[in-house]
């Protein structure tokens, strides 16, 4: 399944060939530094870029910055933030991840795609998160539930 339709999202043949390009990367690191279970490798497009894909429709119309915790293998902020380049360009996406081998993933993603956003090799205490518009977490939601991320103006996803 190499459609977003499915989550309701109808992108640009360029936005499915930098998430492929995305898909192949992972598959290529992935043996190096763990990014997604070997289990799901193969299920990738199913298993993580689709049920990322998903949130954007939230995200949409959201300027200014948006940012990704525990952002691992690059989900769900990679995926965004390659949607993001087509249909809201002016959001600022920064990728918060704790682990220097997959910043480097991430960043090597980037440069490969072209895609502007910032990785920051930092813990999620030491992010700082005023001014943000939209928070997202997927393996780490239980930061946001412990409160040890607050953005006073902006959304959680």
């Amino acid at each position: 399944m190499r459609s977003l339709e499915a989550v309701g999202l109808n992108v640009s043949r360029e936005t499915l060939d930098k998430l492929e390009t995305f898909s192949e990367l992972l598959k290529r690191w992935n043996p190096r530094i763990n990014l997604v279970s070997t289990r799901d490798i193969e299920r990738v497009w199913e298993r993580h870029i689709v049920d990322s894909a998903q949130i954007y429709p939230h995200l949409a119309g959201h300027d200014g910055v948006w940012v990704d915790i525990g952002s691992g293998g690059g989900f769900p902020g990679i995926v965004t933030a390659i949607i993001a380049t087509e249909e809201n360009p002016s959001a600022d996406v920064h990728l918060i991840e704790s682990d220097q081998r997959k910043c480097a993933f991430l960043r090597q993603v980037a440069r490969e795609i072209a895609l502007p956003i910032t990785v920051h090799a930092k813990r999620v205490e030491a992010t700082e998160t005023k001014n943000v518009s939209i928070i997202t977490a997927r393996a780490f939601a239980s930061a946001i539930r412990d409160d040890k991320v607050s953005s006073p103006e902006g959304s959680y996803l």
